[in-house]
């Protein structure tokens, strides 16, 4: 759950209820509209989930392969896969439509792929600003806001490598920062 949206997986189906205006339930719109009954978010109908998470505006989730999945406003990087909109797009504070579209991250930072048979993802966890990614192997992966507050990983908005940079606190847990 976040403070605007949250998730359910229902036999394996995603639903989410709350509100939508940066496009954070992923219903293939960012209409800010308040939804008080469950919504289909708008992935491929033959896939199932196994783990969800909501952030500020922004939410992703694990299907039941390994991929992870994204949607939601972008201004910090959120969406992972570099769609970064440009000075224009942030300051106008208006969502684009795209956001409200889910999407796969299929590569990191460093071109390699991410998720699925490879090294499944088995946990995500969404903040305000910005998304991480645990795979099977122990990988960390973040992206979103960068800075001190945030991810730290990549300014372009673009998946980490999952490559160890220090230690750090995340959620309580002692985990290696990317």
């Amino acid at each position: 759950t976040s403070e605007y949206h949250e998730f359910f997986i229902v036999n394996g189906k995603l639903l989410a209820i709350g509100g939508n205006r940066a496009g954070q339930m992923g219903l293939g719109h960012s209409e800010p509209t308040t939804y008080v009954q469950p919504q289909k978010v708008a992935v491929p109908e033959e896939l199932t989930f196994v783990e969800a998470a909501a952030g500020g505006y922004q939410g992703l989730a694990v299907d039941s392969a390994g991929r992870v999945w994204t949607w939601g406003n972008n201004v910090f990087g959120q969406r992972g896969d570099g769609s970064v909109p440009d000075a224009q797009t942030i300051a106008s504070a208006k969502a684009l439509k795209s956001w409200g579209v889910p999407a796969q991250l299929t590569a990191g930072a460093d071109g390699k792929d991410f998720g699925g048979k490879a090294d499944p993802v088995v946990q995500v966890i969404s903040t305000l600003w910005f998304n991480m990614a645990r795979t099977s192997s122990g990988a960390v992966y973040m992206w979103g806001m960068n800075g001190n507050d945030g991810a730290g990983s990549d300014s372009r908005g673009i998946i980490g490598d999952g490559k160890p940079l220090g230690d750090a606190k995340v959620a309580g847990e002692q985990v290696a920062a990317c």
